[in-house]
């Protein structure tokens, strides 16, 4: 009777302690959640992170991150191997909680207060946290972007690091797109300065989106397979009826202070026009429904199927067009057949012209036939 007994208090003790600790979890609040690793900081995050953030999560980012862009090694030693924590963060959030920007933070995990040296460094878990904001922050040159508006996502590479800690290969760059409307439209690059200045960075937006590659607008191929990503296209739509985009290229330059600069910033017609006018996506039509888009094509395939049996004027070639400039008339109805004039200015092999260009509109002889248009005549205007 008295084993029964003891049984009977040994599982109620136990009950006790798994409900003791249940408890005491639920009074500490949330710990840190770092993503694929079960380990904890064992500090609250409402307690460090402002009420007027919320945390982003989605597939590959589940709270705070670990990331290590600081290290460096020396006569074969790595310095500062220790990992820090990314957090990215909704801020400027509506009444609703629906819209908001995102930016990110890095916690550098420290035993005693930045710049206090009276502090002791004791064999015991990290007892401060030195936030390092990337974007947005309040200190030049960082003052004027963020890292997202629905979505981000984010990539560690190695450039001027070569080394390993723990067979994972050391890193210094943390490179991070966002997204609006399913496109990516910002792009960033941070590395590490000192304690004091924190992390640089270079970032780049465009109203429209950007892809890796001058002829497709959807290219992000370098990015998948984890290269140093420098050099961004920008694709802008404008207001028409042809599907028609401004595209220019961004570098990032190499200088004290590194940042990503539009074409626009070194070439003056670049910077008179905003950039070339190109197709949205990346190629010609075969049949285009409007008298703008047909020169276009020509001048980018110069296919001789889009000029009349008969023209007026020789309609000359070219090699290497970058157009600026297209405008076609609102009103597509003057004449019989209907008659357009196309403002072009843009550059070749043979250099600058700005050409008027006249395209007649072919009317369709049933249903089943669409509008098509002829170029008949190109002249200097």
């Amino acid at each position: 009777m008295g084993r029964i007994f003891a049984i009977i208090l040994g599982v109620l003790f136990i009950i006790f302690i798994v409900f003791l600790g249940l408890r005491l979890r639920q009074e500490q609040g949330p710990l840190f959640n770092f993503g694929s690793t079960s380990s904890n900081l064992n500090i609250d995050l409402e307690e460090i992170m402002p009420a007027e953030w919320q945390a982003y999560t989605n597939d590959q980012i589940k709270g705070l991150v670990r990331v290590n862009i600081d290290a460096s090694v020396q006569d074969g030693e790595v310095i500062d191997a220790e990992d820090e924590w990314l957090l990215f963060y909704h801020y400027d959030l509506n009444a609703d909680k629906t819209t908001s920007q995102l930016g990110g933070v890095i916690y550098d995990a420290q035993n005693r207060p930045r710049g206090n040296e009276s502090v002791a460094i004791p064999e015991q878990s990290s007892a401060y946290l030195v936030p390092y904001r990337l974007l947005p922050d309040y200190y030049l040159p960082k003052t004027n972007g963020y890292l997202g508006d629905d979505a981000v996502d984010f990539q560690q590479i190695a450039v001027e690091i070569n080394g390993s800690i723990d067979d994972q290969p050391l890193t210094d760059r943390l490179m991070v797109r966002g997204k609006n409307r399913n496109a990516y439209n910002r792009f960033s690059i941070f590395w590490w300065i000192d304690e004091e200045n924190g992390y640089g960075a270079a970032y780049a937006y465009t109203p429209g989106w950007f892809s890796l590659n001058p002829d497709n607008p959807g290219d992000w191929g370098k990015w998948d397979a984890g290269n140093y990503i420098q050099q961004l296209w920008s694709w802008d739509p404008l207001t028409d009826r042809s599907n028609l985009c401004r595209r220019q290229r961004w570098d990032l330059t190499e200088s004290e202070y590194p940042k990503f600069a539009p074409q626009s910033d070194n070439d003056p017609t670049y910077a008179r026009y905003g950039g070339e006018v190109t197709f949205c996506n990346g190629g010609q039509p075969v049949e285009p429904a409007f008298p703008e888009a047909q020169v276009l094509a020509y001048l980018k395939d110069g296919n001789p199927d889009r000029l009349a049996a008969e023209t007026r004027t020789e309609i000359p070639h070219y090699n290497d067009v970058e157009v600026f400039k297209v405008e076609g008339p609102a009103d597509l109805n003057e004449g019989t057949p209907p008659e357009a004039k196309v403002n072009v200015d843009f550059n070749s092999d043979e250099g600058w012209r700005n050409m008027i260009w006249t395209v007649v509109m072919i009317p369709p002889e049933n249903i089943k036939e669409a509008i098509r248009w002829r170029i008949v005549a190109a002249e200097d205007r």
